[in-house]
C-alpha cells in the first residue's frame, strides 16, 4: 500500500496510507494528539507513582509516541517495547518533521533517526534512561509477559480499518500483560471498544479528547 507524508494542523508530520484511507495520526495535530492521549493521560500519571516505567505500544508507526516519551522521561527510567507489523522505510521516516511542533533543536533529529535505524527485535539504548525494543510482528501473533507493563499506548488504526485489533480477545491479552494498577490509553472512544475493555476486567473512564475530538478512553487494571 502506498504511504505518503502529510502535514497536520499543528505543523507536525503524519503518514497517509492510501489503500486503507487512514492517517497514522490526527490530521488536527499529530503532536497535540500524542501529547494529550499518551503523555498527559498515560505517562505523566504513571511517572508520578514510579520512576521505573515499562511501556508497551501497539503501533510504532512514525515513532512519535516513543520519541515524545523519551523527551518526557525527566528523572525516570523508561523501558519501551513497541510492535509494528509494517515498519516505515527509511525514505519515509527520514522525511518526518516534528522539530518545530515540539520546539526542538536540530540535534534531536539525529536521535529520532537513531531510534528508527536501530535493529528490530533487539534491546537498544537511546540514552542511559531510555531503553527500547522494536518488534516487527503482528500483535495477534505476539506473546506478552503477564503483569509486566505499567502503561499500554494503544495506537492501532481505528476499528473501521482494523476491527481485528479491537476485540475482547485482544484486550484480554493486554489486560493480562499489565501490572496491577497499570493503565491503557487510546484515542478511540467507541462504545463497543469500551464494552470490550470492561468485559475483560478493565475499569474504563471517558476523558476529554485531543483537539477536535470530544472523548478518549483510559482503562485501568485495578489491583485486587
Amino acid at each position: 500500500m502506498k504511504r505518503t507524508i502529510v502535514k497536520t494542523a499543528d505543523g507536525s508530520s503524519s503518514v497517509f496510507l492510501e489503500g486503507m484511507d487512514v492517517h497514522y495520526h490526527s490530521i488536527h495535530g499529530a503532536v497535540q494528539e500524542s501529547q494529550h492521549v499518551f503523555i498527559d493521560m498515560g505517562l505523566k500519571p504513571t511517572m508520578a507513582r514510579t520512576n521505573d516505567v515499562r511501556i508497551f505500544e501497539m503501533g510504532f508507526g512514525t515513532g512519535l509516541n516513543a520519541f515524545m516519551s523519551f523527551l518526557a522521561a525527566d528523572n525516570c527510567r523508561i523501558h519501551y517495547t513497541t510492535v509494528e507489523a509494517f515498519p516505515l522505510e527509511q525514505a519515509l521516516f527520514s522525511k518526518l518533521d516534528f522539530l518545530d511542533a515540539l520546539s526542538l533543536k536540530a540535534d534531536h533529529q539525529q536521535l529520532f533517526l537513531k531510534m528508527h535505524q536501530a535493529s528490530w527485535n533487539m534491546d537498544f539504548a537511546l540514552s542511559e534512561a531510555f531503553t527500547m525494543r522494536k518488534i516487527d510482528q503482528k500483535l495477534e501473533e505476539l506473546t506478552l509477559p503477564d503483569n509486566n507493563f505499567d502503561i499500554i499506548y494503544y495506537d492501532a488504526f481505528a476499528p473501521t480499518a482494523q476491527a481485528e485489533l479491537w476485540t475482547v480477545e485482544v484486550f484480554a491479552k493486554l489486560f493480562r500483560s499489565l501490572a496491577p494498577n497499570g493503565i491503557l490509553t487510546t484515542y478511540c472512544a467507541k462504545g463497543a471498544v469500551r464494552r470490550a475493555m470492561q468485559e475483560v476486567g478493565f475499569t474504563v473512564e471517558r476523558l476529554a479528547g485531543p483537539p477536535r475530538k470530544r472523548e478518549m478512553l483510559r482503562a485501568v487494571k485495578q489491583s485486587r
